[in-house]
């Protein structure tokens, strides 16, 4: 079964919208954005990125002995 943020990226055009750095601008635009637009694809793929490598230290860190 295809991921949402696969999807989402197979509505993207060719053009690029930039995505903000900063997560949490990335989330609160995500939100004022239209959820068919290229825009809104952009946004959701960058999130998901971001909190697939936040969940992937935050394992690596567990297994280490981190508090997670």
């Amino acid at each position: 079964m295809a991921r949402c943020s696969d999807v989402l990226k197979a509505k993207v055009q060719a053009e690029p919208v930039s995505p903000p750095a900063d997560i949490e601008a990335a989330f609160h635009r995500l939100l004022e954005t239209d959820r068919q637009s290229r825009e809104f694809a952009l946004l959701w793929a960058e999130i998901d990125s971001y909190l697939e490598k936040e969940l992937a230290a935050a394992k690596k860190a567990s297994g280490a002995g981190a508090v997670v």
